[in-house]
């Protein structure tokens, strides 16, 4: 926690409240200042400053300056903090004054640094087929209480199994077959005894798609009957139809290697680590959908079949991107599959 002296010297420097802006933030703010019109800045910086709500400050006030961003792939310091260095250009007054929309956003410039491909998807939003809700922290607490193992009880037998990002993966769930960590404690078998709740989460026992955050890609798995309890920040997509049909083509949307691509550059810099995707459930629901009903179908098929690979190029062709655009998807979702493989995930929250 910073001190008030350090919060104060923050505050001054930058010209308003800086609340927890982090101290090379304001260094970065400070440099620029210090140097002539066309200099440069160069200034490594927790990769946190890219979407942090107390990074917003030190992003407005250098944005018109900032040319790109380097971000490592890796970690780089013995610290276990994930690092950015935005490259920044004094601009002249007459620069500044420019329209602020030829400006490249934070996020633009952060999804070229981690080579995430520029495609255009037209089709309609994914909340014009489904809702999408998320815990909140509170939330994960309580449920955390109720969580107990499979079979230390008669009555766990039916109750709803807890899934955490750990156990999710694309169109595959790991639930007993890797364990999770809750709240501090190792299960291999999570189950939520729901009479230990204050209230119940309706929502938490209709069918739906759970996907989760803080991945490489968009990983989800389909709840066809309800009896899974997503854990925060697992986030849930409830179809607006019944059915299993129904239910193929929504994991389908959010699985198909163009959502990844959408979703990297909408949340570019914003999750724990390099080239994780970190979205909302408001940000999911804005998710464009294939444009193609037959491919769309054909890849949700191929995915009810375990066929994920045939199923991505399936999907992609869906969405009516021309060659160019199909091969660049592809090959970045397969990069970042490989990686995901390699590098794994947390089993927890």
């Amino acid at each position: 926690m910073r001190d008030e002296s350090a919060v104060a010297g923050a505050a001054r420097i930058l010209g308003r409240p800086a609340g927890y802006t982090d101290t090379a933030g304001v260094l970065l703010v400070r440099a620029l200042d210090a140097v002539r019109v066309g200099g440069s800045v160069v200034f490594v910086q927790p990769l946190s400053v890219l979407g942090s709500r107390d990074g917003a400050i030190v992003r407005d006030l250098v944005s018109d300056a900032l040319e790109s961003i380097w971000i490592p792939d890796d970690q780089l310091f013995d610290a276990a903090v994930s690092v950015c260095a935005p490259v920044l250009r004094k601009p002249s007054a007459a620069e500044s004054a420019a329209d602020s929309h030829l400006i490249p956003t934070w996020t633009e410039l952060a999804a070229e640094a981690m080579g995430v491909p520029s495609v255009h998807l037209r089709g309609e939003q994914l909340s014009t087929i489904a809702d999408c809700t998320a815990g909140f922290r509170h939330e994960f607490y309580e449920v955390a209480n109720a969580t107990i193992e499979q079979g230390s009880t008669t009555e766990s037998a039916n109750f709803p199994r807890l899934i955490t990002v750990g156990l999710i993966d694309p169109a595959r769930l790991l639930w007993g077959e890797r364990a999770a960590r809750i709240a501090g404690t190792t299960f291999t078998h999570p189950v939520v005894d729901v009479s230990k709740l204050v209230k119940e989460f309706a929502l938490r026992k209709r069918p739906k798609i759970l996907v989760a955050t803080q991945t490489r890609i968009i990983e989800a798995v389909a709840d066809y009957d309800g009896s899974l309890w997503p854990s925060v920040p697992v986030i849930s997509a409830l179809p607006s139809q019944d059915g299993e049909d129904a239910m193929d083509l929504l994991l389908a949307a959010v699985l198909a290697p163009p959502a990844s691509v959408w979703a990297a550059r909408q949340a570019a810099g914003t999750a724990r680590s390099p080239g994780a995707v970190r979205l909302s459930a408001t940000q999911l629901e804005l998710l464009p959908l294939p444009t193609n009903p037959e491919q769309w179908r054909a890849g949700a098929a191929q995915l009810r079949a375990g066929e994920l690979e045939a199923a991505a190029v399936t999907l992609t062709d869906a969405y009516g991107l021309d060659q160019n655009e199909q091969t660049a998807v592809l090959n970045w979702w397969t990069l970042q599959s490989k990686r995901r493989k390699r590098q794994g995930k947390t089993t927890g929250l």
